[in-house]
């Protein structure tokens, strides 16, 4: 997990972007029991990061922990796999989307 700063130096952007993204659902920032937010630093692979904004509509929330407990559980119709390693795999975006949507409900 990423501090805004750490998240910030690796996009090579501006701290005060990233938490704008956080506070905008447009990336998983989560605060930790000390309250500093976080941002787990897979998202920002491509195969992840291009469909955050996607998964969030389909999960029908602006949650980051609840789109993190998602990605982060095995889900039957991916075969067992957590969503996250889905995506990393190069499994088809849409298979994952609609684990979304199926999970949302």
């Amino acid at each position: 997990m990423l501090t805004v700063d750490q998240a910030a130096k690796l996009l090579d952007v501006n701290p005060l972007d990233v938490l704008s993204w956080s506070r905008r659902s447009q990336c998983i920032g989560v605060v930790d029991a000390k309250g500093v937010l976080r941002l787990p630093k897979w998202q920002f692979q491509p195969e992840i990061w291009l469909v955050l904004e996607d998964l969030l509509e389909a999960l029908g929330t602006t949650d980051s922990w609840q789109l993190l407990s998602f990605l982060e559980s095995p889900a039957e119709s991916l075969a067992g796999l957590t969503p996250r390693t889905a995506l990393e795999r190069g499994l088809l975006t849409g298979r994952v989307l609609a684990a979304a949507v199926t999970h949302a409900h």
